[in-house]
């Protein structure tokens, strides 16, 4: 096996996304329980990369063989979908913007793909609307939380690291997204700007361009990729 093979795997043998999808739920969940499945999923994912220190490299997610990174000139941030030739979930990236937004987007992206298929236990009985809504924030939820976890970002503050550019350096995120995850976990008496979360950090995102993968498919199937 490659080196960049060997290195999507986890101690178990699976690759990444097959070990984070056996974290999913078997039954619906709550509002409360859907935050603590994103925030496991991203503890995950730096556990599984054998992140240890701030910064989360990308190739902890491109070294995936079954996810592929590509550009895209649409005028969005970015958007996922499976491609049934090649075998591989596609994260398509806006080429006109920043590294650090684009770090942002991709893991964001990552979010969906990697809960593909359990949205009737994420998000049951909702109206398309507020799907759409939750889901969005979901994955921005999960995005911060890989990128940017409040443990670590507890530490920084306590160690006296509390300018917004400072801290936005140390993750590798723009001041925006570091500032937005700032008044999400609420770890400072004040930030300049917002202070407090009031939404998703909402990207446009269109619909899937081709035919997805099977939403049945058992983690298994997807770890022999």
């Amino acid at each position: 096996m490659s080196e960049r093979g060997t290195a999507s795997l986890t101690e178990f043998g699976l690759p990444k996304l097959a070990a984070l999808r056996l974290r999913l739920p078997d039954q619906p969940a709550t509002l409360e329980k859907l935050l603590e499945i994103a925030a496991d999923l991203a503890g995950s994912f730096r556990h599984l990369s054998r992140v240890t220190g701030d910064r989360l490299p990308t190739r902890s997610l491109t070294d995936q063989p079954v996810v592929r990174i590509k550009d895209t000139g649409l005028p969005v941030t970015g958007f996922s979908y499976w491609d049934p030739a090649a075998r591989q979930w596609v994260i398509a990236l806006n080429d006109d913007e920043s590294h650090a937004l684009r770090r942002f987007t991709m893991f964001h992206e990552f979010g969906h793909i990697i809960w593909h298929g359990w949205e009737h236990l994420l998000f049951p009985g909702m109206p398309p609307a507020d799907f759409e809504q939750l889901a969005e924030q979901a994955a921005d939820f999960f995005a911060a939380e890989v990128l940017m976890p409040r443990a670590n970002v507890e530490r920084l503050v306590a160690e006296g690291i509390t300018d917004v550019a400072a801290l936005a350096k140390q993750f590798d995120v723009s001041r925006s997204i570091m500032r937005w995850q700032l008044g999400n976990l609420d770890v400072l008496p004040q930030v300049p700007g917002p202070t407090r979360a009031t939404g998703p950090f909402i990207r446009p995102r269109p619909p899937l361009l081709v035919d997805v993968i099977d939403p049945n498919q058992s983690a298994e199937t997807e770890g022999q990729r």
